[in-house]
């Protein structure tokens, strides 16, 4: 018995409707909605959560606590960058990074996602940001660095968890323009490489 054509054109216009939107190609420097099995654009839940890009200056009106201004004004990207220092002096700047907020631990309290808006703060080869995570209160004299200059241009907040915080994953772009990605744990004092965890 022979196809009905009717029925076979209109099951290819339907397998047709399914295919990806112009707008979810890849665009240098942003992570594709087309990337994840579950893209936001798409409106349906990422099972992720939030991504951080590396040239997104995030909250320009937030203040850094004082006590991760003062890391950084003495971070050795900065010291060892010709345009970071003046005759000794640190010319570190709030606006030399971009600030961003996630509750990586569950309790409440917002940890600080920082990446390197500066050229001191960017691995120029690759166009990479350098990202630092800090976590803890500066009241309470809790504030510490959970991440130092990972190197990415987009980072990423996974569902798993290790030490009790969130796991990341860090995308990057090798000298050949081959996507990588690193995913991180934290080993309960600082976030390494998750192969690096004891089992």
């Amino acid at each position: 018995m022979r196809p009905h054509h009717g029925l076979a054109a209109l099951l290819l216009v339907l397998a047709g409707c399914s295919a990806p939107l112009a707008s979810d190609t890849a665009v240098p420097g942003q992570a594709s909605a087309a990337a994840t099995p579950h893209s936001r654009a798409s409106g349906v839940p990422a099972d992720t959560g939030p991504e951080f890009d590396h040239r997104d200056p995030g909250d320009s009106r937030a203040a850094l606590p004082d006590a991760i201004s003062r890391a950084l004004q003495t971070d050795a990207l900065v010291l060892d960058c010709p345009e970071g220092v003046d005759r000794g002096r640190s010319l570190f700047a709030r606006d030399w990074v971009g600030v961003h907020r996630a509750d990586l631990d569950s309790d409440g309290r917002e940890e600080w996602i920082l990446n390197g808006l500066h050229p001191c703060l960017r691995q120029q080869a690759d166009g990479h940001a350098y990202w630092w995570v800090y976590g803890g209160e500066e009241d309470a004299g809790t504030m510490q660095l959970l991440a130092r200059a990972l190197q990415g241009r987009v980072l990423e907040v996974l569902p798993g968890r290790h030490g009790g915080m969130a796991d990341l994953r860090m995308h990057l772009v090798n000298g050949r323009g081959e996507p990588l990605q690193l995913d991180l744990a934290s080993d309960g004092a600082r976030y390494v490489p998750m192969g690096r965890l004891e089992p």
